[in-house]
């Protein structure tokens, strides 16, 4: 045989179809804008296809001097289809295309040549198992077949989000502001996997279905007060901000194997291989307050300071409180540099700040949880999760950054450094735990991080007229980390083995002792293969760009 592998999968001439609308409109306190779009596309992979459908609207009102007001709504609804297209699967088509020899062919022949039907008068793939002289069983690659793949196997992946947006603005006297705002999102995700009870790797167990569905909502509701003024020289700005966000993920998941040909839902399943779900709520409460001031534009200051409460932790440890300062110095505004023609730009910098992290591998890592569904033989029974932790609390960050920017001759020559500090600490981690607890893990804050180094930039504008701009850029980063505390000697995380004076990349591996031939001496008391750990660290990275356009072409 002489299959072209390349072409059976490959779709040469796939179609792109899209159709859009869009109307705007409206009057002096009244404005709209409605769209909607239809992209249909086929895969460059036969068997391969997206379809999606977006409507947006947007309306904007000013009710009167004081009020207005704001309403943005979207809807997108998205399918596609796809067969495994990545990966070394060789039921993926591009793996099949370079691995599988053009002798085998698409489907099966008799000894005579001619091809085998089925029932139906259907062409039969040749899935490499078979019996006989002719086409018999492959040496490699049995029970696959990228082309019947595409046919016999679905993977499908549906999507529906939905957005609302809308705002409420009071303007309640000169340079006194109200704003409320309100986002709602909800997003379903729907996979679908089908393998054929005929042909393929599910053909063993008749036929293979798995279906995953999430469904997640949010809600964002943010009030914030802002008051503006200017008196002479001196600019003043204070904000006050409430937030309130609320999520929830509904998720469940099914698969089943034993299906009649023609069956595609999981309810005909002869051995329900498994059922789950879940459903995970969590609300965060946010207030904020922050001052910012300027002097004649050269000198700047702003503080602020806000708390946080988290449902991921346990009431008496739910709140955390971070506060930051920074302050700039635009020194190029100073009367003794205010005619200088060859700096253009010159500015200093500086700030500290705090951040909290409150992402926990579970919601609800200080409630008890238990696993559904256990059995000991046929009677249904409960098993305790890991272990909960009241007293898990943020993560804290703080940072202290320090720096500078100088522009030369009308800015065709820019530069600055930034030096960062980054402190971690009450790390939130999950400590292993041995087997004989009955748990795997433990959630709790363990160690502290720094990350520091030095950010420097370089930017030229080497030729610029009506025709022809080349710029030049040049980034150099000099990045380091350290584990600064731990509560054990080591940790180990995937690929790599935390300590403390250590950076979190660091690879530790062993000595090899080589003779002079190249050849490995034999493992003995006075020459030992193995030694004491080596460590090797990353790295660092110095990249540079240019680039350059003539009128449009870039």
């Amino acid at each position: 045989w002489s299959t072209d592998w390349e072409n059976t999968l490959i779709n040469n001439s796939a179609i792109r179809r899209e159709n859009s609308i869009a109307v705007n409109g409206g009057g002096e306190s009244t404005t709209y804008a409605f769209s909607a779009n239809n992209l249909s596309q086929e895969g460059a992979l036969r068997g391969s296809d997206f379809d999606r459908t977006a409507v947006r609207l947007n309306i904007a009102t000013r009710v009167n001097k004081t009020i207005s007001a704001g309403l943005n709504m979207g809807y997108t609804a998205s399918s596609q289809n796809y067969p495994t297209q990545s990966g070394n699967s060789y039921n993926s088509p591009i793996q099949w295309i370079y691995s599988v020899s053009s002798i085998y062919p698409v489907y099966r022949h008799d000894p005579n040549g001619s091809l085998i039907l089925d029932s139906l008068g259907n062409k039969i793939y040749d899935y490499g198992a078979n019996q006989g002289s002719l086409n018999a069983a492959r040496p490699s690659f049995q029970n696959e077949n990228a082309a019947g793949a595409i046919s016999n196997y679905i993977v499908r992946n549906n999507r529906d989000d939905i957005t609302l947006n809308g705002y409420v603005n009071l303007d309640i006297m000169e340079g006194l502001t109200f704003k409320s705002t309100l986002a709602y999102q909800k997003y379903l995700y729907d996979n679908y996997n089908y393998s054929s009870p005929l042909y393929g790797n599910a053909q063993n167990v008749n036929g293979r279905i798995s279906q995953n569905r999430d469904i997640s909502t949010s809600i964002n509701f943010t009030n914030m007060v802002n008051y503006k003024k200017e008196i002479g020289n001196h600019t003043f700005s204070i904000d006050a901000i409430q937030e309130a966000y609320q999520f929830k993920v509904d998720a469940m998941y099914s698969s089943g194997e034993g299906f009649l040909p023609g069956v595609g839902v999981n309810n005909g399943a002869t051995n329900p291989v498994g059922v789950g779900g879940s459903i995970n709520e969590e609300r965060l409460a946010s207030y904020l307050g922050r001052v910012s001031y300027n002097y004649a534009g050269k000198y700047f200051i702003e503080g602020s300071y806000r708390s946080d409460g988290s449902s991921r932790f346990a009431q008496e440890v739910r709140w955390g409180n971070f506060y930051s300062i920074g302050g700039a110095w635009s020194i190029k505004d100073e009367s003794f540099l205010a005619d200088n023609e060859t700096i253009s730009a010159l500015r200093l910098k500086g700030s500290y700040g705090e951040l909290g992290n409150n992402k926990t591998s579970s919601y609800f890592p200080y409630e008890q949880l238990y696993n559904l569904g256990t059995s000991e033989l046929t009677n249904a029974g409960i098993t305790l999760g890991n272990p909960v932790n009241r007293n898990l609390t943020w993560e804290k960050t703080a940072s202290a950054n320090i720096g500078i920017e100088v522009g030369l001759w009308n800015n065709r020559v820019r530069f600055g450094a930034d030096y960062y500090n980054k402190e971690s600490i009450d790390l939130i981690y999950a400590i292993p735990l041995a087997g004989s607890t009955g748990s795997t893990t433990y959630l709790t804050n363990a160690g502290s991080l720094r990350n520091y180094g030095l950010e420097v930039y370089f930017n030229t504008t080497n030729i610029q007229n009506s025709d022809f701009r080349w710029t030049t850029d040049l980034n150099f980063s000099f990045d380091r980390n350290e584990v600064t505390a731990l509560t054990q000697a080591s940790v180990i995380t995937g690929t790599k083995r935390w300590e403390e004076g250590r950076s979190i990349y660091d690879f530790h591996l062993h000595l090899l002792h080589l003779h002079t031939t190249f050849h490995v001496r034999r493992l003995d008391a006075t020459q030992p293969i193995l030694a004491d750990a080596e460590i090797i660290n990353r790295p660092s990275l110095f990249p540079s760009f240019s680039s350059c356009n003539y009128r449009r072409l870039r």
